[in-house]
């Protein structure tokens, strides 16, 4: 499992009494281990941007999608973004940390 800024939606999953095991990899956290001292920006479509280019496809398309359109936008956004976070995380040996904090998400609740 994927996602950008994970805490708030695993917040609403809980209060509806729906559990995520882990592993859960959160794309904002590989970015924050990415960039220590820089932090992450918090939209999806900005940090998709810094990754993957500002003229990326990812990057510019969705400003006119709404509903379920918007939800699958989100879905390849974040799993580019982790396409392009991962490689650098094996390399700087960042891989264990990243699943480590972002088990940390999913129990804290």
């Amino acid at each position: 499992k994927i996602a950008h800024g994970a805490a708030p939606l695993l917040r609403a999953l809980h209060a509806a009494d729906v559990r995520v095991a882990p592993p859960l990899i959160d794309t904002r956290i590989a970015g924050e281990l990415l960039a220590p001292g820089v932090r992450s920006p918090p939209d999806l479509t900005a940090m998709v941007g810094a990754w993957l280019g500002a003229s990326s496809p990812l990057a510019t398309i969705g400003p006119a999608c709404t509903g379920h359109e918007l939800a699958c936008v989100r879905a390849a956004q974040t799993l580019g973004l982790m396409q392009k976070l991962a490689l650098p995380l094996l390399d700087r040996r960042l891989d264990r940390p990243c699943k480590r904090l972002c088990a940390l998400t999913t129990t804290a609740l």
